[in-house]
């Protein structure tokens, strides 16, 4: 069986936006240094946990 073979590295030091390409990168048990160092969300209202924007909020089961 051939070994793989790395063909693109990306961070994405915000999560669930634009990443970034690497040349190259350390990675460590915790990872990979600046990637998802950060999230952004919306705060929910007290109106049935409703985004304020009037978007859907996706969860993962």
């Amino acid at each position: 069986m051939p070994s793989p073979t790395l063909i693109e590295l990306f961070r994405y030091p915000v999560k669930s936006m634009m990443g970034e390409s690497l040349t190259a990168a350390e990675a460590t048990e915790a990872g990979v240094h600046g990637d998802r160092a950060w999230a952004a969300s919306i705060p929910r209202t007290a109106l049935g946990g409703r985004d304020p924007l009037g978007r859907q909020r996706h969860t993962e089961n």
